[in-house]
Parts: structure tokens; C-alpha cells; sequence
């Protein structure tokens, strides 16, 4: 079996790069309290009218259809200025690349939900997670309506935190978007605590039906980093194979997958099967994973490699958001996590980290990718993402880019994003 790891035209105030005023609440989208109703409709409708994965496109069992971006998309478009007719036109539109969800079967209950992990035994491509999902969707939501958001995320992420890279991050993605597009306080208006239910008991359910790990090492440890750890892995001489991607025509080491994702799914396998001892050096030292500025500094890693890769790479891209949604977690939750808990995210993250940066080659990352301003406004950055509703990632990247600037004023994400979107309006699109 395969496996792999792993935007209305006016913009909200909280993203723009301006002096003294960094970060609003995550309450206000620039669409207003139209748009927050028409997100919170449309999310609702996708869960109950399609599937977490597209049709498959072909027969053969280790391509099993694209992942769901609509929730991504939508909330990553409201938190960029889209007005309610935007987010309605992009679910029209997105919605017919999905079929209904599968029924639920009621085989996950309060009894049985831990024993059902993962069942499918999908490892990180996630084959079927549609089957799993489907029951697991049902428990998570119950459970919230029962316990409430807070009391169901802290008794059932701690066991799922460990395989969050399932499903090339997109499981972890649609529960870290709960926090994006959602408020949580008093001023929060009238709707989103029903999105952030909906949301969350989608993303859980999600992660437990995609659940996957990768080759944990027994010694090794780097006190580290990340960066200078990741630089260590490029000047690795270690014979990683030259990994093809699906751009190129063939696959490398298996070339008769005719379609998808799976040049990545199979360099992945690869990865596993024969160069897992190498990568086991690389894991960060626990020192190295203080969950105070962890998360930062592995966002900051998943930029700069991107940044690195030419900023049009697909995977490296998933590592961005990726990364985004386990910080979100982590931090917009507001949620009082085991340290336990977040080193498991930590470390998880990690891994994926590794895998992905080898599968592209390891682009050089030292000296870091060099700034090259000017760039436009965040707020023309913003409305341009929203040109491009056809790339549901381009308003996701963006997003990501951002927010991250307004909180650590670092001005590669600035770039990336011109970067991003000027790709787009050259004709070209993120590469496989």
C-alpha cells in the first residue's frame, strides 16, 4: 500500500502590517455578520452533504480521492475579507467535486471509540478515512453537545495528537480551523459557538479515521534548532534517492502510478522502508521542544524550507499550514494542554517535517532565502488571494502568512505571500 505523510474584496484590519496594532480577535471577518452566517450555513451543509474525499479517479487502491478543502477554504476566505455571496459562489462551485457522505454505521460509542483509531490501517495517505470518518462524526458530535467543546477536545485530542500528520495534515487542518474562523469569548457573534462545535467535532473525527505515526527513534536526539537541525539533515551524505515528483511524469522509485499524489505517497513508503534509521538521528531533543516557543520556531521552519523549495511547492506548502493548524491548536484553543499533550504535537509535527523536507530534496536552507522588497499592502495581498477561488490553498497560504507577519513581524512571510500570488497571476500554480 502506498503511504504518504504527510479568497469580496475587503480585508480585516488584524492582518495588516501596521505599527502598535498586531492582532484583533479572531471574531470580526471583514465580510461582516452576513458572511459569518452564510460560513456558518455552508459548513454545516458540507458536513451534511458531502464526503471527506472526492470520488476516487482510478480503480487501483492506493489512489482513493483528494481531500475536502471546502471548510479550509471557506473559513481561510471569511477571515480574508469574503462577503456572503463569495463563500456561497465558492461552495457551489467546490461542492461538485464531492459525493454525500457515506451513512454512519454506529460502531464507534463511548466504549469501543479508542479501539477504532486509525482501524482502517491507512497509514498517512489515509486510504478510505470516508468509511471511519462516517462513525466517528456522530460520536464527536454527541459528545460536544453532551460535554460542551472544551471538556470533548481535552479528553479526546491527548490520544490523538500523536498521529496528526494523517491525511497530509488535512485532519488536523480542519480542527485547527475551528479556532480560525470562530470566536470563543464574550464579544464572539451570534453563531460561532455552533461553528466551532460543528468544526470540532468534524476535525476529531477526522483525526481518529486518519490517525498515523511515523518511526520513532530510541537514541539520537538532536539539542538543537530546528533549523540548524534541518541544515544538518541537507549536509546528511547519507544516498537519499533522487524522489520524482508527479509534474516530472514518472515516478521515482515506482513508475507505473498513474495518478494523484502518489510519486509523494511512494517516496514516503520508501523513506519508511529503508532510510527510517537515518531520519531516527534527527529527532529534536526534548530541551529542544519547549512548547513556549516550539510551535514558532517550527512555523518558522516550515516557511523557511518552503521559502527554500521555490515557493510553488505543493507538499512543502502543506507543511505551512500544517504547521499552522497544530500552532492553532496549541495556542488559539486557549485550552490548558498537558505539556504531555504538546510534545506529542510537537514531535509529531516534527517527523513530518523531516520526511517532507527529504521527499523534496532537501533544498538548501543556509543563508536563509534572501528578502527582496517591495511588496504590496497586505490588504492588496489579501483581496488578491480571493481572484484565485479555483486553488483552494493560495487563500490558506496567505492567511497563514498573514497573521504570522502581524504577530512576529517577520517579513518572509510578507514575501512568500507576494510570492504565492504572483505565481497565480503569472499563470502558474503550485507544483506536485
Amino acid at each position: 500500500m502506498a503511504i504518504t505523510v504527510i479568497a469580496s474584496l475587503s480585508c480585516i484590519a488584524s492582518f495588516l502590517h501596521t505599527t502598535g496594532d498586531h492582532v484583533r480577535n479572531w471574531d470580526n471577518g471583514g465580510g461582516g455578520a452576513a458572511a459569518l452566517r452564510s460560513l456558518r450555513t455552508l459548513l454545516t451543509a458540507n458536513n451534511r452533504e458531502h464526503s471527506i474525499k472526492t470520488a476516487p479517479l482510478t480503480p487501483l487502491a492506493n489512489f482513493t480521492g483528494f481531500h475536502n478543502h471546502i471548510a479550509h477554504q471557506l473559513v481561510a476566505m471569511y477571515r480574508l475579507g469574503a462577503n456572503a455571496t463569495a463563500l456561497q459562489r465558492q461552495y457551489a462551485v467546490a461542492g461538485r467535486a464531492y459525493g454525500p457522505p457515506l451513512p454512519s454505521r454506529g460502531r464507534v460509542n463511548i466504549t469501543n471509540w479508542e479501539r477504532q483509531i486509525g482501524e482502517c490501517g491507512c497509514g498517512l495517505l489515509s486510504g478510505r478515512t470516508d468509511e471511519e470518518y462516517s462513525d466517528y462524526v456522530s460520536f464527536y458530535a454527541a459528545q460536544v453537545e453532551q460535554r460542551g467543546v472544551n471538556a470533548t477536545l481535552l479528553a479526546y485530542w491527548p490520544r490523538l495528537a500523536a498521529g496528526l500528520v494523517g491525511d497530509i495534515f488535512h485532519a488536523v487542518i480542519q480542527l485547527g480551523y475551528a479556532f480560525e474562523g470562530t470566536g470563543r469569548g464574550s464579544t464572539a457573534p451570534a453563531g460561532s459557538s455552533i461553528l466551532l462545535e460543528e468544526l470540532v467535532a468534524q476535525g476529531l473525527a477526522w483525526s481518529s479515521a486518519a490517525y498515523a505515526t511515523l518511526p520513532m527513534p530510541t537514541a539520537g536526539y538532536r539539542s538543537a534548532a530546528p533549523l540548524v537541525v534541518l541544515q544538518a539533515l541537507h549536509d546528511d551524505p547519507h544516498p537519499f534517492p533522487h524522489y520524482t515528483g508527479e509534474d516530472e511524469g514518472t515516478c521515482y522509485p515506482h513508475g507505473d502510478d498513474p495518478h494523484g499524489n502518489v510519486c509523494f505517497n511512494d517516496a514516503v513508503e520508501d523513506l519508511i522502508a529503508n532510510h527510517s534509521a537515518v531520519l531516527m538521528r534527527y529527532e529534536l531533543a526534548p530541551s529542544s521542544l519547549r512548547p513556549a516557543d516550539a510551535f514558532a520556531q517550527l512555523c518558522r521552519a516550515a516557511l523557511v524550507v518552503f521559502a527554500a523549495g521555490g515557493y510553488n511547492d505543493f507538499y512543502l506548502l502543506h507543511l505551512m499550514t500544517g504547521s499552522r493548524a497544530v500552532w492553532a491548536l496549541a495556542t488559539l484553543s486557549g485550552l490548558p494542554w498537558a505539556e504531555i499533550t504538546l510534545h506529542d504535537m510537537l514531535r509529531a509535527l516534527w517527523r513530518a517535517m523531516l520526511y517532507v523536507y527529504v521527499v523534496k530534496r532537501r533544498p538548501s536552507i543556509a543563508p536563509a532565502p534572501v528578502l527582496t522588497p517591495p511588496w504590496r499592502p497586505w490588504r492588496s495581498l489579501q483581496a488578491a488571494a480571493l481572484l484565485f477561488p479555483e486553488e483552494p490553498h493560495l487563500a490558506k497560504l496567505v492567511l497563514t502568512c498573514a497573521d504570522f507577519h502581524a504577530r512576529w513581524n517577520d517579513d518572509l512571510y510578507w514575501q512568500t505571500a507576494e510570492r504565492a500570488v504572483a505565481l497565480f497571476e503569472a499563470g502558474g500554480k503550485f507544483e506536485h
